[in-house]
C-alpha cells in the first residue's frame, strides 16, 4: 500500500505505529474531519482498488482497534466477512490531533467522585450520538474504572461482583443522573442512553419494572412508590448513596442539574475572541451591560414598580456562521449567568399533548433554575427556526403539534421573568405573534471586509498579512467558515510533511464556499422550444 498525497511519517511519529497503519489511520482521520461517514461504502470504494491487498487492510483495521486507535460498529461478522458496519476515530484521538498534543491520548485519573462520573458522562454521550456501540461503551467504562481504582467510591463498585458489564453501565448512568440533582430516575431514559439494542432495552426496562432486575435484587436501587410494578422510575438505596457519596439522600448536598435542559456553567465558557460590525458591537455592548447583575437587578425592579413584566426576550438572527451561539455564551461568560439550553427536537413528539407538557417543563425546570444560582440564568433557545416560523393552516398532525407548541411558547414568553435568548437563520419566516415578545432584535451580518481580516489574522498569526489580504478580497467568509478552515488546516499540517500553508488555505477556502453555493436543478419534465 502507497499513500495518496503525503508523507505518513508524522502520523507514525504522532501515534507510534507502523506506516502501513499511518496510511490506514491518516484516511480515518481526514474522513472525520471532513464528516464523512466511514461506512462499509466508503471502506470498500477506498480500499477495494487492489483486491489482493483487501485482506492485509482489514487486519491492519483490527490493529488500530486493538490499540484503542479506532472503533469498529455493528459487529455482524456471521453475515459478512467485513467485522463492521461502520468505523469510528476514537474521540480522544481526534482530541489530540486536533490540539498536537499525544497526551491527551491518555486517561489521567480523577481527583474526585464527581470528575469520575463526568468522564463516564462523557463516553456515555458518545454512545448516544452512535460515535461507539453499547459494547464499546462497556469496555471504555471498564477502563475509567481501572484508572481511577484509588477512588473510595470505585472501589467499593469493583467489590460488587454483579456490577458488570450493561449492569455496571446503568448504574453508573443512574449515578450520573443522582450527581445531577436528580433522586428520582426514568429507567427508560437511562438504560435508552446506554444500551443500543432494542431488545436489550427492553429486556431491562421489563426487568426493573417487574422487580427481577439485578440492581433491585441486590439492593442498588429501589422503586419510587410502593406498587412497584407499576412505577418507571427508580432512586439510589440509602446503602449505595453512603458507599457512593459517602451519606443518605438527605444529608448528600445535590447541585442543581436539569432534566430536559443541558446546563452550561458560565465558568466552563472558554473565552472567545469575537469579531462584529460596529452596529452588531454596540448591541453586544449594550446587552452586556444591562445583564451586569447590578444593572438587571435595578433595571428589573423598576420595571415591577412600573407594572411592566421583568422579562428580558432577546432574539439573534442572522446567516449560518455569523456568531449568535458564540455571543449568547459570551455573554453569559461576561455578566457570570449559566445558560439553560434546549435541544430543540427533543420538544418535539407524535404523542397528542407530550409537545405541550415538554415545552411547560422545560420552563418550569427554569423556574426551578432560579433559586438555585447567583444571578438569574439564560434561557436559550439555539437553532430554534421551527419554533418561530409562520404558522400554517394545515390539518396534518405534524402542523397542529408545532401550532400547540408555539401557542404555548407564546404565552409563556409574555409571563416570563427572567432572561431569555433565541437564535434563528430564518429571520424573514419568524412568526408575526413573536415580533412583539422580542424586546431586543439583534441581526448578525456577514463580516464586512476590515472585520473579516481581523478575523483572519487572528485565527492564522502565522500566515503571511499578503496571503491573508488575497484570501479576504476573494472569499467572503463567515467567522464559523474561517473557524472550520482554521480547524482543517491544523490537521493537515500534522497529516502532511510537504504541504504549504498559504497554498492549503485557499484550497480550503475555495472547498468551503463552493459547499454553500446553490445547486442547479434541472426542472422536471420537457422544456419547449421558442
Amino acid at each position: 500500500m502507497e499513500q495518496e498525497g503525503g508523507n505518513v511519517e508524522p502520523i507514525v511519529e504522532f501515534f507510534n505505529i507502523k506506516p502501513e497503519e499511518a496510511i490506514i489511520l491518516g484516511f480515518f482521520i481526514n474522513q472525520t474531519i471532513n464528516d464523512v461517514d466511514i461506512d462499509r461504502e466508503c471502506f470498500t470504494r477506498t480500499f477495494s482498488k487492489d483486491i489482493s491487498s483487501l485482506p492485509d487492510v482489514l487486519e491492519i483495521v483490527d490493529q488500530l482497534a486493538e490499540k484503542k486507535l479506532i472503533f469498529k460498529g455493528g459487529d455482524d461478522s456471521k453475515k459478512s466477512a467485513f467485522t463492521f458496519k461502520f468505523i469510528k476515530v476514537h474521540p480522544r484521538v481526534m482530541k489530540a490531533v486536533i490540539n498536537g498534543d499525544i497526551e491527551l491520548m491518555q486517561l489521567t485519573p480523577c481527583e474526585t467522585l464527581m470528575e469520575f462520573l463526568d468522564d463516564i458522562n462523557d463516553v456515555v454521550v458518545q454512545r448516544m450520538e452512535k460515535h461507539i456501540t453499547s459494547d464499546q461503551l462497556i469496555k471504555e467504562v471498564e477502563l475509567l474504572m481501572e484508572v481511577n481504582k484509588q477512588l473510595d467510591s470505585v472501589q467499593w463498585i469493583r467489590k460488587q461482583d454483579q456490577l458488570n458489564g450493561m449492569n455496571l453501565c446503568i448504574f453508573l448512568n443512574m449515578c450520573i443522573e443522582h450527581a445531577r440533582g436528580q433522586e428520582e430516575v426514568d429507567c427508560e431514559k437511562v438504560i435508552r442512553q446506554v444500551c443500543d439494542s432494542g431488545t436489550e432495552r427492553m429486556r431491562h426496562k421489563n426487568l426493573l419494572k417487574s422487580g427481577n432486575h439485578t440492581l433491585i435484587k441486590k439492593e442498588y436501587v429501589e422503586f419510587c412508590g410502593s406498587f412497584f410494578a407499576l412505577f418507571e422510575t427508580v432512586k439510589l438505596t440509602d446503602d449505595v448513596m453512603k458507599n457512593i457519596f459517602g451519606g443518605s439522600p438527605e444529608s448528600t448536598k445535590k447541585e442543581f442539574k436539569p432534566r430536559t435542559c443541558h446546563l452550561i456553567d458560565f465558568e466552563k465558557i472558554n473565552n472567545e475572541s469575537l469579531f462584529y460590525n460596529s452596529k452588531e458591537r454596540q448591541s453586544v455592548l449594550t446587552l452586556n451591560e444591562l445583564l451586569t447583575d447590578n444593572k438587571y437587578k435595578q433595571i428589573t425592579e423598576k420595571m415591577k414598580s412600573s407594572n411592566m413584566r421583568p422579562g428580558f426576550t432577546i432574539l439573534m438572527y442572522g446567516s449560518p456562521g455569523t456568531g449568535k451561539t458564540s455571543t449568547a455564551k459570551q455573554i453569559a461568560k461576561t455578566t457570570g449567568r449559566n445558560i439553560l439550553t434546549v435541544d430543540i427536537p427533543s420538544i418535539q413528539s407524535k404523542w397528542l399533548g407530550d409537545s405541550e407538557k415538554n415545552m411547560a417543563r422545560i420552563f418550569d425546570e427554569y423556574e426551578q433554575s432560579k433559586s438555585k444560582f447567583t444571578a438569574m440564568p439564560i434561557l436559550l433557545f439555539n437553532e430554534a427556526d421551527a419554533l418561530l416560523g409562520k404558522r400554517v393552516n394545515n390539518n396534518s398532525s405534524i402542523d397542529q403539534i408545532n401550532n400547540s407548541l408555539q401557542n404555548v411558547l407564546l404565552q409563556k414568553l409574555e409571563d416570563l421573568e427572567g432572561i431569555f435568548i433565541a437564535t434563528t437563520n430564518l429571520i424573514h419566516n419568524l412568526d408575526k405573534a413573536f415580533d412583539r415578545r422580542f424586546l431586543y432584535k439583534i441581526e448578525f451580518c456577514k463580516p464586512e471586509a476590515d472585520v473579516r481580516m481581523d478575523i483572519l489574522k487572528s485565527s492564522f498569526p502565522n500566515i503571511p498579512i499578503e496571503t491573508l489580504d488575497k484570501v479576504n478580497q476573494n472569499f467572503e467568509l463567515t467567522g464559523g467558515q474561517i473557524s472550520n478552515i482554521s480547524k482543517k488546516l491544523l490537521v493537515n499540517q500534522l497529516l502532511s510533511f510537504e504541504s504549504n500553508a498559504a497554498e492549503q488555505l485557499f484550497e480550503l477556502c475555495e472547498e468551503e464556499v463552493r459547499m454553500r453555493k446553490p445547486t442547479h436543478v434541472n426542472p422536471i419534465g420537457f422544456k419547449t422550444q421558442q
